[in-house]
């Protein structure tokens, strides 16, 4: 196999991450060239020598204490690096390789503890301790809910450990769903503490900023505001909404009409929703673009498809929105746990409610893949709803229900 002669500087970084080490004879065999090749490589490229260094000071000194490290150098730790490889070589999902990651951050940031010095017992009785706290109706910290983080340690220690799944299980942290699975669902924003939220995101979000100011503050305030009413009208989830796009072909732009394509979790990972905007909804998502971007109303649906991120600030920020929220959603009386998922679960509970349980509407536009989550986690359609449907349909009057999804 001939050798490669030359290679670049993104190349060279590469290998090094990948090896983890400065060894030319390492680093050559990942590049396929000379060890010799790599020697003059790093002779004459100092500053590249230093960058790839310091990088590897990075990963080595990480300490996981109060100051706790950014979601991108947790990454680039060796063991989340070669955890994640080993996950996309068992072509898991990509949602659910992002869920893994994300619960294993969640869990050392909460136990201050580097993800190489986790043990069993330590995460075990940390996340039995969450679960407790669930069935009795206490406080859950942010991204340590059970349902959450669990696969992601079965994943880490079975996976990258070679623990036993049988082990895990045997201490509380098993495959299966807990018992309060769902139990969450019948959370939700009241139309009253919705009003209110508007008012006090400006002050939760100095709080957890402290030092923003000005028109970056006055951009976070309509953002969060625009996201939650676009969450709550569409059923969709956290991370899908802060990455919404309008610049795919999928879009369809009309006058009283708006059908935007989401890629949103299921099963089987990412699955195509569509999201449809109409009346008041669509009035307050048209002013949001309006203002935010700079554009007039009435050219809305030609210059609409030109925008990307619809939510640019909280786009990669969606781990800080949740948390803003739960600071937002305290001050009107709302003690969630699922500060940011809570609009989807209103989304449901409103929904159901105007439209007399119809299941398959609401699966079909909050984006559910079967009408079995909504009828297990919101129950079964009222005594009333019934009623009101088996008089219509027998020719007999009916009430007037006025209940609507209306923010």
């Amino acid at each position: 196999m001939p050798r490669k002669a030359k290679f670049n500087e993104e190349e060279f970084i590469k290998a090094v991450k990948k090896t983890r080490n400065l060894n030319d004879t390492d680093i050559a065999s990942l590049l396929g060239a000379d060890r010799s090749t790599i020697f003059r490589f790093k002779a004459s490229h100092p500053d590249i020598v230093k960058k790839a260094q310091d990088m590897l000071d990075e990963i080595t000194n990480i300490k996981f204490d109060s100051k706790f490290v950014a979601y991108e150098v947790y990454l680039r730790l060796p063991s989340i690096a070669e955890w994640e490889q080993m996950l996309v070589n068992r072509e898991v999902a990509k949602l659910q390789i992002k869920r893994n990651l994300r619960g294993i951050y969640n869990l050392c940031k909460y136990l201050q503890v580097h993800p190489d010095n986790l043990t069993v017992d330590l995460v075990c009785n940390t996340l039995n301790e969450m679960k407790r706290r669930q069935q009795v109706g206490e406080e859950v910290p942010v991204g340590m809910f059970f349902s959450n983080v669990s696969k992601g340690v079965r994943s880490f220690f079975t996976t990258l450990k070679g623990v036993s799944g049988e082990i895990l299980s045997s201490k509380g942290v098993d495959a299966k769903e807990s018992k309060n699975s769902g139990s969450l669902a019948r959370q939700r924003v009241t139309e009253e503490q919705r009003r209110a939220f508007e008012t006090v995101l400006n002050e939760s979000i100095k709080e957890y900023y402290h030092t923003l100011r000005g028109e970056e503050l006055e951009t976070a305030v309509l953002e969060g505001i625009a996201l939650a009413r676009f969450m709550y009208y569409t059923g969709t989830r956290k991370t899908a909404s802060c990455t919404l796009k309008l610049d795919s072909k999928e879009n369809t732009f009309n006058t009283d009409k708006w059908v935007i394509s989401v890629i949103d979790k299921g099963k089987r990972g990412g699955i195509r929703w569509d999201k449809i905007l109409i009346g008041s909804a669509l009035q307050y998502f048209k002013n949001y673009l309006c203002i935010r971007f700079n554009m007039k109303y009435d050219d809305l649906e030609v210059n609409a498809p030109s925008i990307s991120l619809v939510f640019p600030y909280f786009s990669k920020r969606d781990t800080e929105l949740a948390q803003i929220y739960g600071i937002a959603l305290k001050k009107v009386g709302n003690n969630t746990t699922v500060p940011a998922h809570i609009w989807r679960h209103t989304f449901a509970q409103d929904f159901l409610e105007a439209t007399d349980g119809n299941y398959e509407l609401c699966a079909s536009l909050g984006g559910w893949e079967s009408t079995h989550v909504l009828k297990k986690h919101y129950g079964e359609m009222s005594v009333g709803s019934k009623i009101r449907g088996l008089r219509k349909a027998m020719g007999l009057p009916v009430e007037d229900v006025t209940y609507e999804l209306r923010w």
